[in-house]
C-alpha cells in the first residue's frame, strides 16, 4: 500500500459520520395546520361555555335584583269569582304599580298605580281609592264609561255595604248593597221624579215603603218583588184616595175607595176595580148596597140572600 493510500484511509477513518435519514423522525412530527385548528375549536367552544354561563348568571342576577325592587307576577281573585293576574312591583305584598289581565265576567286588562290610588280599566271604567291586590277595597268612588258612577264601600271588588249609585239617565239609588245589588234600607229615585224610600232585596223593593210619585200621588204600604202586597195606604194627585188590600200592584181584597168630592165605597176589590159586594154611599148620603162588577152596581142582594139562592138550589137539585 502506498503511503498516498495509506493517508487516504485515515482520513476515511477520521470522517465524520453520515447523517441519520430525518424521514422516520419526520412521520412522528404533527402537522402543524391540526394543531392550530383543533386548539381553536378547543377555545371556542370554552368560551362559548362560559359566555353561557355568564349570561345564565347575569338573568339570575337581574332576577334576583327585580324580586328585591317588589317586582312580581302574581293572581288575585274577586268575591264576584273575576281573576286578576298582576305583573308589576308590590309592597310589603300588595300591588303598587302594574298592570293587571282580567278572566272571567270582568275580562280586560286594567293600569294599577296605588301611589295615585287609581286602577284604570281598558272598557274606560276609572276607579279612585282604597284597594287590595288589584281590587277595589274600602272606600272608593267608580266612574264607568257610560256615564254612571258609585260612591261608597266596597269588598274585596264588589259594591257592598253603604254608598250612592248614580245612572246615566239621572235615576239614583242611596242605601245599602250586597254583593252588587240594592239590600237593606235605602232612598230610590226615578228619573221621572218618582222617590222610594224602602226596605230592598236582591235590587228589589221589599217590605216596608214610601213612594212619592211625580204625578203628585203617594203610596205607603209594602211591596213583595217590587209590587204593592198587603195592606197599603194610597192617595192620588187629584184628591182620591184608598186604604186596604193589594195584591200584584192592584187594590184586591177589602178596602175603601173615597173620592175627592167626599163619595166613598167599602167592599170587595179585584184586579184594581170595584168588584164584588160592598156599600157605595153617593155624596147626596144615598146608599147603595149590593154587587158591584167592574165599579158598576149590578144587584142588590146581600152575601146572605146569595147563600139562601144557593141552597135553594142545591135542594132542587
Amino acid at each position: 500500500m502506498s503511503k498516498n493510500q495509506k493517508t487516504n484511509v485515515k482520513r476515511q477513518a477520521v470522517s465524520p459520520p453520515q447523517k441519520p435519514v430525518q424521514k422516520t423522525v419526520q412521520n412522528k412530527i404533527p402537522h402543524k395546520g391540526k394543531t392550530n385548528t383543533k386548539k381553536n375549536k378547543f377555545s371556542f367552544i370554552k368560551l362559548a361555555k362560559i359566555s353561557a354561563i355568564a349570561a345564565v348568571a347575569a338573568l339570575i342576577l337581574v332576577v334576583i335584583a327585580l324580586l328585591i325592587t317588589g317586582l312580581r307576577f302574581s293572581t288575585s281573585v274577586s268575591d264576584d269569582s273575576v281573576r286578576a293576574k298582576f305583573f308589576g312591583w308590590t309592597e310589603k305584598g300588595e300591588y303598587y304599580k302594574g298592570t293587571l289581565y282580567f278572566s272571567g265576567e270582568g275580562e280586560g286588562t286594567a293600569t294599577l298605580n296605588a301611589k295615585k290610588k287609581t286602577i284604570s280599566y281598558s272598557n274606560g271604567d276609572t276607579y279612585t281609592g282604597e284597594m287590595s291586590r288589584g281590587f277595589p277595597n274600602g272606600e272608593g268612588k267608580m266612574v264607568y264609561a257610560n256615564g254612571s258612577s258609585y260612591v261608597g264601600s266596597f269588598i274585596n271588588g264588589v259594591i257592598d255595604g253603604k254608598g250612592k249609585m248614580t245612572y246615566a239617565n239621572g235615576s239614583s239609588y242611596d242605601g245599602e248593597f250586597k254583593d252588587g245589588k240594592y239590600s237593606g234600607n235605602g232612598v230610590l229615585t226615578e228619573s221621572d221624579g218618582t222617590v222610594c224610600t224602602c226596605s230592598f232585596s236582591d235590587n228589589k223593593k221589599n217590605g216596608a215603603a214610601t213612594v212619592n210619585y211625580a204625578d203628585g200621588s203617594v203610596f205607603i204600604g209594602t211591596f213583595v218583588n217590587d209590587a204593592k202586597s198587603g195592606y197599603g195606604e194610597y192617595t192620588a194627585a187629584n184628591g182620591d184616595s184608598y186604604k186596604g188590600n193589594f195584591e200584584n200592584d192592584l187594590f184586591s181584597g177589602q178596602g175603601t175607595y173615597t173620592w175627592e168630592n167626599g163619595e166613598f165605597y167599602t167592599g170587595m176589590f179585584e184586579n184594581g176595580n170595584i168588584n164584588g159586594y160592598g156599600t157605595h154611599t153617593r155624596k147626596d148620603t144615598s146608599i147603595l148596597v149590593g154587587y158591584f162588577e167592574n165599579g158598576e152596581y149590578v144587584r142588590t142582594e146581600t152575601p146572605e140572600d146569595e147563600e139562601d139562592t144557593d141552597t135553594e138550589n142545591t135542594d132542587n137539585e
